[in-house]
């Protein structure tokens, strides 16, 4: 274990503890605030005198009107006495000190109160998912979660003899509990991203580690089954090639995936484009992405374009793309496809592997003329008779 790591993760700890104290600072005024409102709304009336008089007099039933009211009242002003009249403030403050004595005890002992990143030894064996998480949270912006922690506490049930816990520790867990909705769900989760970039960056080394220019102007063209309205995102990677006779093998490929699995409002396409700007590009010829996919991506091919994506953005590479991966030495992956590449109309293919072979042939070609059938001639009229 690296000591410059253990001080990252310990900085990161004690930000953490730092925000949170800040933040359940401000949620003592809400909640305050909150609870007076609470009670000013819930104070039972004094009832109306001719049915106070009639309960005097029993002719009628004491004036009910007002218990449920009477309930929500006594409920919300043993909350504001708990933790905001004078005996129930210095307990509530005795209890935030002995909290923060235990965060920082933990924090110690290699213990995270951070939903951000696990315990230090944990945190250790993905040091890249944690250094991420890490700096995520140091740029976090987000609409505190306070105000859904001051409704769950001021939430009341009158049918339930059941009084909650307004201990400091409870009411931190509840808003460390609705700050876990900002730690990012992503394509890495489940898997462990320093060793997922240490196998990419040994496919590169085993390919050579070389580094080449596709220079503007080069013609690539992409398949698959795509929507009718499909604008290309900067954000993923786009699988192209760069010879224009395999383009109908991927056109094959994208019409065997529509029959087999179809999507609603997407067809088999194939769209052509001139990249504009010369790419600075990894060569990755003789290596394949398969082995990779199967151990890092969980087999989905969404999951492998976020991968790539983030190993090509790394400044130490900063890749526009990657020339010869699975495909072999013409395929070219473009990374901010969108940005880079000037798209042409596309080309809309038949959606059955029947009418794909009766367009393009068997094997298929782009030269492949399809057969017309004969058009039926109508027969000669016949000669009046004489």
């Amino acid at each position: 274990m690296s000591n410059g790591f253990k001080a990252e993760w310990d900085k990161h700890q004690r930000n953490f503890l730092a925000l949170m104290l800040k933040e359940l600072t401000l949620l003592d005024v809400d909640l305050k605030s909150k609870v007076v409102g609470l009670m000013a709304e819930n104070k039972p009336s004094k009832g109306n005198p001719l049915e106070r008089i009639k309960s005097f007099l029993g002719i009628s039933k004491p004036y009910s009107a007002d218990l449920p009211r009477q309930a929500f009242f006594q409920y919300f002003k043993g909350l504001h006495d708990e933790l905001f009249g004078k005996k129930g403030r210095r307990t509530y403050q005795i209890q935030r000190d002995e909290y923060v004595s235990e965060c920082l005890a933990k924090i110690s002992s290699g213990k995270s109160i951070s939903p951000f990143v696990e315990d230090l030894v944990a945190a250790t064996f993905d040091t890249r998912k944690s250094k991420r998480f890490m700096g995520y949270f140091e740029l976090l912006t987000f609409g505190t979660p306070k105000e859904r922690v001051v409704e769950e506490l001021c939430e009341f049930d009158p049918k339930s003899n059941a009084l909650k816990s307004f201990e400091y520790e409870r009411i931190a867990g509840i808003w460390r509990r609705e700050l876990k909705v900002h730690k990012p769900f992503d394509a890495f989760h489940g898997f462990n991203e320093t060793q997922g970039f240490a196998a990419l960056d040994k496919l590169f080394a085993d390919a050579g580690g070389h580094v080449m220019t596709v220079t503007a102007g080069t013609a690539c063209s992409h398949a698959g089954v795509l929507p009718k309205t499909l604008v290309l995102d900067d954000g993923i990677p786009c699988w192209t090639t760069t010879d224009p006779n395999k383009a109908i093998n991927y056109a094959g490929l994208a019409v065997t995936k529509h029959v087999n699995e179809p999507s609603a409002g997407s067809f088999p396409q194939i769209i052509n484009g001139v990249v504009d700007v010369d790419l600075h590009c990894g060569v990755m010829h003789g290596t394949s992405f398969d082995a990779f996919t199967r151990v890092f991506c969980g087999t989905s091919h969404a999951h492998l374009k976020a991968w790539i994506a983030s190993w090509c953005a790394e400044p130490t590479r900063k890749f526009d793309g990657l020339v010869g991966t699975n495909g072999g030495a013409d395929e070219l992956v473009i990374m901010r496809p969108f940005s880079k590449v000037t798209w042409k109309p596309r080309i809309t293919l038949p959606t059955t592997q029947a009418g794909f072979d009766r367009e393009y042939g068997k094997p298929p070609s782009f030269a492949y003329k399809a057969p017309q059938p004969t058009r039926l001639q109508p027969p000669p009229a016949s000669s009046p008779t004489p």
